[in-house]
Parts: structure tokens; sequence; C-alpha cells
């Protein structure tokens, strides 16, 4: 696009301090100026579903963290550390974002003051980010699980906790801008001040010969948004799209060598969990983010001299709902399709911690993968074996390694 300013002037700011507010807002103005900027019915649905979304999502991650903590001698895999820390993010967001969107969703004007016009969005973008940092870093923990099983052995005792720590300062640093960008400023009139919670970037005007008007340019929030969204979202949510197809690869075409039909069976059944888990968690969390990442995309890429279409506003709200939506969906996820977080919601809401601990050593079947000392010739076979109670190593073989987390449970 060319841009000239030649025998063009663009004016700095507007000045609206000799203007009147009512002249520009005639129906709220006055002593009945609105506090909610929609209907009364409007409001209400829209408070009832934020209440759901809040109630659902602050106990059912509450839930996930008590079950991992209470249970964690039988939750070792690095894979549910990586799940209560997911969750610690979607408590964030239920506390500190839910809340404060309802309230600038309806409020006629900005009611939050402005500590949390800096606080609500740096939260909600930390979260965010931590989230899919977390969900591709379970899916290359996994891979390399599957992938590289002996080399999974010794590095998962290193990661979880390094990583969640680069995991929330990257997330944290990459939400630095909002501290320092977002702002609370007046609209000034000669008669009222309103108030908004707004993004003061350096900006300047020039005229554009092609639209015939002056559009106003941001180049450093342009840079920001397209590397937060795409750097931060859409590369990560690759990642863990192929790391998941390998894995689906690898385990739907796992077959136990030998004549095992009975093994099989239970083999061929923990698969189908497999797949049905990484799909839910992965197509859950695409269908409740992207929508927000697309509107983040539009908002700053369209012609800034057209007016936001109609639509906007609405789905706005539906973005940023579907997007909180899925701090309270996750829980439902594992207690759906894992065993263990089953057990220990069961054990937690009926009070009986000892309930865990006999289904945990009632387990029907546990399958492992182990790497057969007679493959130290150069080929490598493998063994299957199955255990009521417990895993029986030989001292004269090497160790198993086993698909453990979320990804092995048969239950």
């Amino acid at each position: 696009m060319n841009v000239s300013i030649q025998n063009q002037s663009c004016p700095a700011a507007l000045d609206l301090s000799n203007e009147s507010f009512c002249s520009f807002f005639p129906d709220d103005c006055g002593p009945n100026k609105p506090i909610i900027k929609i209907e009364t019915g409007e409001f209400i649905a829209k408070l009832v579903l934020y209440l759901i979304i809040f109630i659902s999502s602050f106990f059912g991650n509450i839930m996930v963290i008590l079950v991992v903590v209470l249970y964690r001698s039988k939750m070792q895999s690095s894979a549910y550390i990586y799940l209560l820390n997911l969750s610690v993010a979607g408590l964030i967001i239920a506390l500190g974002c839910m809340w404060p969107t309802f309230m600038v969703n309806v409020a006629y004007e900005y009611p939050l003051g402005a500590a949390m016009c800096k606080i609500h969005p740096f939260l909600q973008l930390t979260s965010m980010v931590s989230s899919v940092l977390t969900l591709a870093t379970i899916a290359l923990d996994q891979f390399v699980a599957v992938a590289f099983p002996i080399h999974a052995r010794f590095t998962r005792r290193l990661w979880p906790s390094w990583v969640i720590s680069g995991v929330w300062i990257l997330a944290a640093a990459a939400s630095i801008p909002f501290l320092t960008h977002k702002k609370l400023t007046e609209l000034r009139f000669s008669d009222h001040v309103k108030l908004h919670c707004s993004e003061v970037w350096d900006s300047y005007m020039i005229f554009d010969p092609s639209q015939d008007d002056c559009i106003r340019l941001e180049p450093g929030k342009t840079v920001y948004y397209s590397f937060i969204t795409t750097a931060l979202f859409f590369f990560p949510v690759g990642v863990m799209m192929v790391a998941y197809a390998v894995i689906m690869r690898k385990v739907w075409f796992m077959q136990i060598p030998g004549d095992y039909p009975a093994y099989n069976a239970v083999h061929a059944k923990s698969k189908a969990k497999i797949i049905k888990l990484v799909a839910a968690v992965l197509v859950a969390f695409l269908i409740c983010w992207m929508p927000l990442q697309v509107l983040i995309l539009f908002e700053r890429y369209r012609p800034t001299t057209r007016e936001l279409p109609k639509w906007f506003d609405q789905f706005k709200y539906f973005a940023h709902f579907i997007a909180y939506a899925n701090s309270a969906i996750n829980p439902l996820v594992y207690c759906s399709l894992n065993g263990k977080f089953r057990q220990g919601f069961m054990a937690i809401l009926t009070c009986h911690k000892s309930r865990m601990r006999r289904n945990s050593l009632d387990d029907s079947t546990l399958v492992t993968l182990h790497t057969d000392a007679a493959s130290r010739r150069g080929s490598r076979a493998v063994s299957f074996h199955v255990s009521t109670h417990s895993i029986h190593t030989n001292a004269n073989d090497e160790p198993h390694y086993a698909l453990r987390g979320f990804l092995s449970d048969p239950h």
C-alpha cells in the first residue's frame, strides 16, 4: 500500500474538550445516564453463562490439583505434573479474567480502575501462553516417551520443574507490554469525562490516498500482536498436531510380538483410549482459543478507516467466553477419559482417601514395554508383560520402559 502526506495534513489528536457529551451521545447523558449498556435480559443471560463456567472452572481445577497432590504416589508421571500446571493456569483465568471481562462487557464505562486495566490483560495473556506451552510440552513429552523410550526414562526426572518454571517466565515476559502500554485514558468533553482502558502505543497519522483518508499506524503494536499469535499460539499448536500425529501413528500400529491374543486385545483397548484422550484435549483447546486469536489478527490488520462491523462486539464476547470455557472443559476431559482422575475425584467427593489406593492396587492390567537384554547384539526385541498387581524386574534384564501418564492409562 502506497501512502503519501504530500499536500495533506492529518490531525495530531481528536480534541473534544469544547464539545458536549450529550451532542455525541444524546441517549446516554443526563441524570439517568445508564450504568449497564445492554438490555436486562441480555445481562441476565450473560451473567448466568459466566457463573456456570466460573463455578465449573474453579471447582474443576481445584479438584484436579487436589487429586494430583493427594495421590501423587499414584501419579508420578510427568504428564500429571503438567496437567496440574494447566489447572493452575485455569484457576488464574477463573479468578483473574472471567469477572473483569464480564464487567467490562456489560458496563457503560470502564469500571475497574487503573490497576485492573493493566493486571487483567496481563493475567489473561500469561495464562493463555502458559496453557498453550504446557500443552505443547505434554505433546513433546509423550512424543519422546513413544519415539525415544530409553531417553525418556532419564529426561522425565529432570524436565517438569525446570520446564514449568521456564513456561511461566516466558509467559510473564511475553505479557509485560500490557503492564507498560495499558492505561486508563480519559475522553474529555466539555460536560463529561468518559473512561476507557486503552492500549497506548507510539503512533503517527499518515494520509493514505488509496482510502482518501488519514490512518493511524502503530507498528509496535502490530509487531507485538503478530508475534504473540504466531510464535506463541499457532506455532505451538502446529508442534502439538505433528507430535500427536506421530504418537497416534506409532501407538496405533504398534503390535506385541508373539502369540498373545489376550494381551493384544488389552493393548488395542488401551490404544483407543490414548487416541480418544489426546484428540479430545487438542480439539477442545483449538476450538476454544482459535476464535480469539483470529479476532485479534482481524482487529489488527483491518483497514483502520473503516468502522468495526456490527457483529464484532458480540463475536468478541463469544470469543472470550469460549476461551475461558476451556478452563472448565479440561477437568471434565480428564475425569471422563482418565481412570486415575476419575477415581481421585470420586475419592475426594466421598471423603474416602483410601478408595484411590484400593482401586489403584486393583488395576486389572498394567501394560509395559521393556527392552530385552538379548537385543545387545543389535536387533532390539520388545517383550510384553502383564501384571495384576506389580511390575517385576529381572536383575539380568534391562529396565522397563512404560508409556506412562495419561497416554498409557488403560482405564
